[in-house]
């Protein structure tokens, strides 16, 4: 790999050694908190608050501790399963709603859309007691259905998603209505291969999220 070598007695060489160092100094900040957690991990557990930063004994008893009395196997398996469902229902929903409100004109089609991105602006927090209220009252509290049904679907997805379907060319849907192509065959065929790259950054953001 070819280096580019610094000329020390030009302005420009000393800017690339700013830069340089300046990418140090990020690397250090982000790559700290890496660092003390796994020190903090490998230490036992009497030792790790005394001197955080520094290596001391290492041992693999806390990741054992941690499988077996704090059943980590288990709480793996759960957000493994709740995040599987959140992100199928999620692409899911977002699909089937961007479609029809990118090419079914529909009555109220423009103040739906505005409805669904107005949802975007609510905090999270002002309905987690409403939805754990409605858990509870389903008789859902301590189960898959209760910590994945509040979360299968998505408005941003359903805005992603819209924007890429605005974007393909009105031709492709009028051709297939002539084929007698329905709506759902012309997102099944069509519509969802074109979208695929978009289906699968919003698969990446749902898992993640969930």
């Amino acid at each position: 790999m070819a280096t580019e070598n610094i000329n020390f007695e030009s302005p420009r060489g000393w800017r690339l050694v700013g830069r340089y160092l300046l990418l140090v100094g990020i690397a250090v900040v982000v790559l700290f908190p890496v660092y003390t957690t796994v020190i903090g991990a490998l230490k036992p557990g009497s030792e790790v608050l005394q001197n955080p930063l520094v290596p001391g004994p290492f041992t693999l008893d806390g990741f054992s501790d941690a499988w077996t009395e704090g059943h980590l196997d288990r709480y793996l398996l759960n957000s493994f399963v709740v995040s599987i469902v959140i992100t199928i229902a999620q692409v899911v929903t977002a699909l089937l709603s961007a479609y029809a409100f990118a090419m079914i004109d529909f009555p109220g089609r423009g103040l739906l859309f505005v409805v669904f991105l107005a949802t975007l602006l609510v905090p999270l927090e002002t309905t987690l007691v409403v939805n754990r209220r409605t858990v509870d009252s389903l008789g859902w509290l301590n189960s898959y259905q209760g910590l994945a049904v509040p979360f299968l679907a998505t408005a941003f997805g359903t805005f992603l998603l819209r924007q890429v379907f605005i974007g393909l060319p009105a031709d492709l849907r009028d051709a297939a209505a002539i084929d007698g192509v329905g709506h759902l065959g012309f997102l099944r065929h069509v519509g969802s291969p074109l979208v695929r790259p978009t289906l699968g950054a919003l698969a990446l953001y749902s898992f993640l999220g969930a």
